[in-house]
């Protein structure tokens, strides 16, 4: 247990001074690593605990929000990139803000929906996603959406995603 807490404060200091020493490795690399791109040869939850022992900066805070959103986020689910997605939430990233993806504005409940990821869909409904906001993507809010992605190809991680935006309606 000493051990596991003196690795971790070690690791801590290292990418502390490595960040601080103005070295190639920012907060959006160690955000990229939480998503499995590996650049340093950190695991994904080795690089959120940096991420959560120093908390998000203003500058990866306005990253998130200007160029990637919780829609370029949500699409490398895991348990690492959930929690770090929770993060960002936390700290004021909007779970409505879209993503502009062909000249269109994505939305985040709408893009879990069209992935099917439904860890992704809880996370941004346990935030407060609003499900009747209209996608310009889906043309609809995110029932109908649902709805219109379930006749074309169903899946049953959709049908739970249904079931819960009925039970808000």
């Amino acid at each position: 247990m000493i051990r596991n807490n003196v690795g971790k404060l070690l690791m801590v200091v290292c990418f502390g001074l490595l960040i601080t020493i103005g070295s190639s490795i920012n907060e959006e690399h160690l955000m990229l690593c939480v998503m499995e791109v590996d650049l340093f040869g950190a695991s994904p939850s080795q690089c959120l605990w940096v991420i959560e022992a120093f908390g998000p900066s203003k500058e990866l805070l306005n990253t998130v929000k200007n160029d990637w959103t919780l829609v370029g986020i949500l699409s490398f689910t895991s348990p690492e990139v959930l929690a770090m997605a929770q993060l960002f939430i936390d700290h004021g990233i909007d779970v409505n803000a879209p993503q502009i993806v062909l000249d269109r504005k994505l939305l985040p409940i709408h893009s879990s929906i069209l992935s099917g990821e439904l860890e992704a869909f809880n996370l941004l409904i346990e935030n407060g996603a609003d499900i009747l906001l209209v996608g310009e993507v889906s043309h609809g809010n995110a029932l109908q959406f649902a709805y219109l992605l379930q006749d074309i190809n169903p899946v049953g991680v959709r049908e739970e995603m249904i079931a819960v935006m009925e039970a808000l309606d």
